[in-house]
């Protein structure tokens, strides 16, 4: 489906400045369509103004849709669509049966008209307050003024309609609060009413915090910034959402969206928690891996030539496993980027190997978690080990990965014994640990002077 940007661009002669107005809107016209309890469509008037082109539609949350099928990129003649036509050559709002057409204006020109088709609706005090505030936005986007520049990425989980509703006066005092609203003011400790408060002056006492707050809490609820804050204590945390009203240039009140978010937080904390416990773990398991590793290799030291052997290959084994985990240590996310661990098992087997040795990577692995990386470390290891111990020194030795479902990959090398090579204790890991923790098959070809192991694993 084309967007916003391509229709404008392919149907009309909107300047990009006029694009990026109309963009910004779509970017929050849903508070729009659920205040209004309205499904929206926007109009944009053709070339040489033959026509309009929606470019744009919106269900509200708030109330059944009343368009059932999806409009964006069709084409109506201006009979089609009088309220719309009306509008956009009046440059005024126009009110037909149960459909308002509100012209959008841009440096003095009509350069989309909004159509807001009204659902049927019950009467209350929360729907006129919600439509009295949408007649605002409304009329702040019929002049460019809504949405109005804010700065909330610093804000997640923002909140929306349903989320609960806060409306100020001029002076910051609360004239209308949801349901859902008061209920999140009380998880943070407010036992009276929310409506006749002064909203900047009850978020400052239920914060509680010694020292300086922020200045954007109460700017934002005070209802004079556009932007987005969060209101924290020991009981409850909670996210606002302001835009201020502006009529004329002047501002007249405030809309505040609040949303209740202290499980989602908590929920946060303890991933963010558990994610750090994980990182300590790895890290504790790779300095006690590397703690054997050394006892291992002072051993080795006092040891007959074969115990030696024995001894080196096992401390061996030990640091790819313990290289694993550190990889883990320093990564946040629960997998690790194997590309990483194979080219460090590489090098750890360059140190080990004659100087005529060379191992080349050709292709990527993935990402993968720990209770893979693990088995999956050590076979491969294992295999570039067997290869360098058993293949002919003076040629490369090839890794071929295929990152595909199941992941598969190749350790090819010019054959210089075979027995050994094929029946060895490293081939007999290989395949311990790929068929029992990898769900996987190892396959040895001997032809033409190679020998390949290729390994193939369930992902």
């Amino acid at each position: 489906m084309a967007t916003l940007e391509q229709l404008i661009e392919q149907h009309t002669e909107l300047t990009p400045a006029a694009t990026e107005q109309l963009s910004q809107l779509v970017s929050e016209w849903m508070l729009l369509a659920d205040l209004s309890f309205s499904d929206l469509l926007l109009w944009v008037p053709k070339w040489h103004e033959s026509g309009y082109v929606c470019v744009a539609q919106i269900r509200p949350v708030t109330a059944p849709t009343r368009i059932d099928s999806d409009l964006v990129g069709s084409f109506q003649s201006e009979r089609r669509l009088t309220a719309v036509d009306r509008a956009h050559n009046n440059k005024e709002t126009i009110e037909l049966d149960d459909v308002t057409a509100i012209p959008i204006i841009h440096q003095g020109d009509c350069i989309a008209v909004i159509e807001r088709h009204r659902g049927a609706r019950e009467e209350g005090s929360l729907v006129s307050a919600y439509l009295a505030a949408a007649k605002k936005l409304f009329d702040m986007a019929r002049v460019g003024k809504f949405p109005p520049a804010s700065n909330t990425s610093m804000i997640t989980s923002l909140p929306r309609v349903g989320d609960g509703v806060v409306l100020l006066d001029n002076a910051g005092i609360v004239q209308f609060a949801s349901p859902n609203a008061t209920s999140a003011f009380r998880r943070l400790g407010l036992a009276s009413d929310l409506v006749h408060t002064d909203l900047a002056a009850t978020a400052i006492s239920l914060i509680k915090r010694l020292g300086v707050i922020d200045e954007s809490v109460s700017l934002i609820t005070k209802g004079t910034m556009a932007g987005a804050a969060e209101i924290e204590n020991r009981s409850a945390t909670i996210t606002l959402r302001c835009y201020p009203f502006l009529t004329e240039r002047k501002p007249s009140g405030a809309l505040i969206l609040v949303r209740d978010v202290t499980e989602l937080r908590r929920r946060e904390r303890a991933l963010l928690t558990k994610e750090a416990a994980l990182r300590e773990a790895h890290h504790r398991v790779k300095n006690n891996l590397q703690t054997v590793s050394a006892l291992l290799r002072m051993q080795a030291r006092r040891s007959s030539y074969e115990a030696k052997r024995a001894l080196i290959e096992a401390e061996r084994r030990i640091e790819v496993i313990a290289l694993v985990h550190e990889t883990l240590t320093l990564t946040p996310a629960e997998n690790v980027d194997f590309n990483e661990i194979a080219d460090r098992l590489v090098a750890l087997s360059l140190q080990l190997a004659p100087d005529t040795v060379a191992i080349k990577r050709t292709g990527e692995f993935g990402s993968y978690s720990a209770e893979y990386a693990v088995p999956l470390a050590a076979a491969l290891s294992e295999l570039l080990q067997n290869a360098i111990e058993h293949g002919d020194v003076s040629k490369p030795i090839n890794l071929e990965v295929r990152l595909t479902e199941p992941l598969s990959f190749r350790v090819i090398n010019q054959a210089k014994t075979r027995g050994a090579h094929a029946e060895g204790l490293g081939i007999s890991i290989v395949r311990s640990l790929v068929e029992g923790e990898l769900n996987g098959i190892v396959e040895i070809n001997t032809g033409g002077g190679e020998f390949i192991v290729e390994v193939t694993t369930q992902r």
